[in-house]
């Protein structure tokens, strides 16, 4: 059971996994369609996201994006929508959306984004709920 991260070349490929995959979960299958589907098409149009792949069936998905902090904080306060260039680049990982079959696949696909932004501040927030994360992912060794 290795457990590895893909990007499918074909932006409909990674949707179709991605929604797949979701959809037969919670909290995702209870979340509302579309704000789903909006989160991860940014994602995957961005090429921010990953699939957690093992014995060759989708049991992770992590998307996430890239904004100044200002922006991510009010983004995630719901002050803000920003538009789709104000999530393509900054200094905050928003961690979006994400999730897997078992703890370890959640845990290896943040760990998956840390190394590709080391040292950098992250916000994530809980579906549901009203406390916004945050930290710093490790530096690079």
């Amino acid at each position: 059971m290795t457990l590895t991260f893909v990007k499918p070349p074909r932006a409909e490929a990674a949707m179709t996994a991605a929604i797949t995959f979701l959809a037969a979960r919670e909290p995702f299958s209870a979340m509302p369609f579309g704000f789903v589907v909006q989160t991860v098409a940014g994602a995957i149009k961005r090429g921010h996201y990953i699939l957690a792949v093992e014995n060759n069936r989708v049991v992770g998905l992590t998307c996430w994006a890239l904004a100044e902090a200002n922006t991510a904080e009010l983004w995630l306060s719901g002050e803000v929508m920003p538009t789709y260039e104000q999530t393509t680049k900054g200094d905050t990982v928003v961690l979006m959306l994400g999730g897997g079959d078992h703890a370890r696949v959640a845990l290896r696909g943040i760990r998956h984004i840390a190394g590709l932004y080391p040292g950098q501040n992250y916000l994530m927030k809980r579906f549901g709920r009203r406390l916004v994360s945050s930290g710093r992912f490790p530096p690079k060794p």
